[in-house]
Order: structure tokens, then C-alpha cells, then sequence
């Protein structure tokens, strides 16, 4: 029922990447579509442990995204706890 299309752009000197969804939902005869757009940051993890530190967070362990395995070089994101 629901179809997606996202088209992702990084730019380099801002660090930041914006994301342009496009969702189309059929539901019988009848088709609806919407758009969002994200824009997100990246950091390096240097910078996130940085930032903890200055608000006297303490970084207790980090991990590959939606996973409970340690980042890799092909992580996409990675949570840190």
C-alpha cells in the first residue's frame, strides 16, 4: 500500500545531508501522496564525545545501529549510550 522514493544529498563542508522522501499510499481507488524532507548532521566521534563531556555525560558504550554489534566501517549510524 505505501511506496517510497528517497533521494539523499551529502554536502561535505556543512557536514549536513538533506533527504528528500516522496510516499505515495494507495488504498483502493484512492492515491495520496506526501513529502518530507530531513536534513541531518554528521559528526565525528571524536565531536559526540567532546559534547558529552561538556555537559558531563559519561559514554558508556557505542554501537552499530539497531544493533547490539560494534560499529564497523560500514555502519551507517551509530548509537551511543
Amino acid at each position: 500500500e505505501l511506496q517510497y522514493n528517497w533521494r539523499a544529498n551529502y554536502d561535505r563542508d556543512s557536514q549536513i545531508t538533506t533527504v528528500q522522501m516522496e510516499f505515495t499510499l494507495r488504498r483502493g481507488k484512492t492515491t495520496q501522496k506526501f513529502y518530507e524532507t530531513h536534513r541531518e548532521r554528521a559528526y565525528e566521534r571524536a565531536e559526540i564525545e567532546a559534547m558529552l563531556g561538556r555537559t558531563g555525560w559519561e559514554l558508556v558504550r557505542v554501537y552499530d545501529a539497531y544493533t547490539i554489534n560494534l560499529p564497523h566501517e560500514k555502519s551507517e549510524r551509530w548509537f551511543f549510550v
